[in-house]
């Protein structure tokens, strides 16, 4: 093989325009450590080599480079190789991809996969549905699916590619069984771990017992264990039945209305649970369903009283949102309020829990109406379904309360009493116990009937002829004298009522 040997100094320059054939051109130093090229400003172009090219240095390349075959980046102790044959970058174990100035975010594989990051939140977005699948894409364990479409839209988790747990548009659902070591907050929302009966901490919440009468512009109690107050204004307060649809909303028969004509001061309702103990300290939940204009307002008050033995009321006010609206649909509706602790109070007979709906004077002067039905207070910070209770078992609830005797038969007889003092003594048996000591009232005229006939009218107001709070409790019989005129001692009479049957004996004992 033929050899051409380059020599010069360091003020010339060899120059090799082309060579003579198209054999191979080798450059060979006569010593170690010469130097072929200068420290800088060497310019190569057009090399084709089939061997193996070594470079020591650095190489800065300013346009397209092509790598035809494998590709081998060698690591300190791992590599990284660009297969060919395979078409794809093979990173070895343990050799990773870094992010971030300091490595933040790092993917690689030892004997496991990894996507690590070091810093900061980790955003995987997508505007379509993203899938974990096992490696054969046959089975999905996960799915994510973006957008609000009811149904499909959500978390989904999968087992054998079964669902068993994803969420919607008002919470989320489980497939199968749920098993839990324990539950923070009430929970009741979920498995209920209130009795699904006595949830409810007011009586008559549907509104379906009415003792007094279905309709009122008075101050005073209406439907059982209700209080319609009104201070300043004008307004009724009335029993509304459900019809058509309405019917089918909650399973319920009447609601209550309010009509403001006019209003000055508090106009609305309450409602006082009788024992505090039940209510203890923590969070309460008060739903309803309503609808009605109620200037765009409704104030749902929680007032707490300890009577004479504790201190001062606590009275906590709030907003009810949305807005009511002023249409024939009823909506749904909840607020939670926190009750303050009982810890060192007295709570004694005169101790009451409240619960008031209406508006105040903030809110005055125009006319409103407010509809509203299944009113539920329970504890927790979860509201559940309306717990409905038996006609006949709400109206044994309210008895505690209130109790109304009609007069009965022909002449609307109210029973067989003994004469004593101008005063007719009978017993009146009661199917509950009261909760204190009633006020006794009578409306219209009595008729005290004897041997000699209708010998004796009046509408004096009876009353018990004892009381005390043992005696109430005690027994099922009160004692009660009807004033009357002319009467013999020791006669007896039979009391009934003169004119109609609506004339009523009736027993008050509300808080």
């Amino acid at each position: 093989m033929s050899k051409i040997k380059l020599t010069g100094s360091n003020s010339g320059y060899v120059e090799i325009a082309s060579a003579a054939d198209a054999g191979n051109l080798t450059l060979t130093l006569p010593t170690a450590g010469t130097a072929l090229l200068s420290n800088a400003g060497n310019v190569f172009s057009g090399i084709t080599t089939t061997g193996q090219l070594d470079i020591n240095g650095s190489i800065d390349v300013s346009s397209t480079s092509v790598f035809n075959d494998d590709l081998t980046l060698t690591g300190a102790s791992y590599n990284v190789v660009w297969d060919k044959s395979d078409n794809q970058l093979e990173f070895g174990d343990n050799a990773k991809i870094s992010f971030g100035a300091t490595a933040d975010l790092q993917i690689y594989y030892d004997s496991e996969g990894w996507i690590k990051n070091n810093a900061s939140t980790l955003n995987i977005l997508n505007d379509g549905t993203t899938q974990i699948k096992n490696a054969a894409d046959n089975q999905t364990v996960a799915q994510f699916v973006t957008g609000n479409t009811s149904g499909t839209s959500g978390c989904k988790l999968y087992f054998g590619n079964s669902l068993k747990f994803y969420t919607t548009d008002t919470g989320t659902v489980t497939n199968g069984i749920c098993t839990a070591t324990s539950f923070s907050g009430s929970g009741e929302g979920l498995t209920y771990t209130s009795p699904l009966s006595h949830r409810n901490k007011f009586i008559n919440g549907s509104f379906d017992i009415w003792q007094r009468g279905t309709s009122s512009t008075s101050t005073g109690y209406l439907a059982d264990r209700w209080y319609f107050g009104l201070s300043g204004g004008s307004a009724t307060c009335s029993r509304q039945e459900h019809s058509g649809s309405q019917a089918n909303f909650s399973g319920s028969q009447y609601y209550l209305r309010l009509a403001v004509t006019s209003s000055s001061d508090y106009i609305g309702i309450r409602q006082r649970i009788e024992d505090v103990r039940t209510l203890p300290e923590g969070q309460i939940t008060v739903s309803f369903w309503a609808r009605g204009h109620v200037n765009a307002n409704l104030a749902v008050w929680m007032t707490q009283n300890f009577g004479s033995g504790g201190s001062t009321d606590v009275d906590i006010a709030q907003q009810v949102t949305p807005y009511l609206q002023n249409d024939s649909t009823f909506r749904y509706y909840s607020l939670t309020f926190t009750v303050p602790s009982i810890s060192g109070k007295t709570i004694g007979a005169g101790s009451f829990f409240q619960i008031s709906f209406g508006q105040g004077t903030n809110n005055s002067a125009s006319a409103w109406t407010l509809d509203i039905s299944n009113i539920q207070v329970e504890v927790g910070s979860v509201a559940t379904p309306f717990e409905h209770r038996s006609v006949g078992e709400e109206i044994q609830r309210c008895k505690r309360y209130f109790q109304r005797f009609t007069a009965y038969g022909d002449h609307h007889h109210f029973g067989v009493a003994r004469a004593e003092s101008n005063t007719a003594r009978t017993g009146i048996v009661i199917p509950v116990p009261m909760r204190a000591v009633p006020t006794v009232a009578c409306n219209g005229h009595r008729t005290f009937a004897g041997d000699a006939g209708y010998n004796s009218e009046s509408t004096s107001t009876p009353a018990l002829a004892y009381s005390g709070a043992g005696w109430v409790s005690d027994s099922n019989i009160y004692t009660v004298d009807f004033p009357g005129h002319s009467l013999t001692h020791n006669r007896m009479y039979c009391l009934m009522s003169k004119t109609t049957s609506t004339n009523a004996l009736t027993l008050d004992s509300e808080l």
